[in-house]
């Protein structure tokens, strides 16, 4: 259960990524359509939101085809992360409030960690920029994890590397596939997106949607 703040006796501090930390979006959505030219007439990618790379590309070849081949698999998954990396290498888009929030975090001596169903080469691109660079202790990404989100995988993993019980952590989230993964994964967690749609299989005491100024000021 959360207490008056949501760090209320946690040290550790678990943030996804991708519309978490750094607007992207836009940049994925270009990215899954230039790598998916000729597959299919429109993509939406408000479906995939907290999807894999690789799951989204095999449920759009399940679609389009009826099934899915490992070896077009790897190739489009490979062009969708070339895409976005030219993108990202400028630089991310940080969500309102998060750059000051994690530099907040991290002077206040949280732990903190990243879950994140990218790539770990393109989350080395924007972990580079001044803000986020040497903040986060561990840094799991789609590669270290038999499944992506809303399987619980990748935070159980930063748990194991972490070295902590997942009491005494909290997730930062966006999406209901990123909620999902950290609620199964036993943890609280604090959504910072007011329009996602949790449903009833999230509205729990563990779960809490607040903004970032609102979170900033309960560390």
């Amino acid at each position: 259960m959360m207490g008056s703040s949501p760090f209320a006796g946690k040290s550790v501090i678990i943030m996804d990524f991708d519309g978490t930390i750094a607007d992207t979006d836009a940049v994925h959505l270009r990215a899954f359509q230039l790598a998916l030219k000729g597959l299919c007439a429109s993509f939406d990618y408000s479906k995939y939101a907290g999807w894999s790379t690789e799951d989204v590309i095999r449920d759009v070849l399940g679609v389009a085809h009826g099934q899915a081949d490992d070896t077009e698999v790897r190739r489009l998954v490979r062009l969708k992360q070339d895409h976005a990396l030219t993108a990202l290498r400028k630089g991310p888009i940080f969500i309102a409030g998060a750059e000051s929030f994690i530099l907040r975090a991290h002077s206040r001596g949280y732990r903190l960690a990243l879950a994140s169903g990218a790539s770990r080469e393109r989350l080395g691109a924007a972990m580079s920029h001044p803000s986020l660079r040497g903040k986060f202790e561990a840094v799991v990404t789609a590669e270290d994890v038999a499944n992506g989100k809303p399987a619980p995988l990748v935070y159980r993993e930063v748990l194991l590397r972490m070295g902590i019980a997942a009491d005494k952590a909290i997730a930062i989230e966006d999406s209901y596939s990123g909620v999902m993964s950290a609620v199964r994964a036993d943890l609280d967690v604090l959504c910072i997106n007011e329009h996602c749609n949790l449903g009833d299989n999230c509205r729990t005491a563990e779960v809490m949607i607040m903004n970032y100024a609102d979170a900033e000021d309960g560390l």
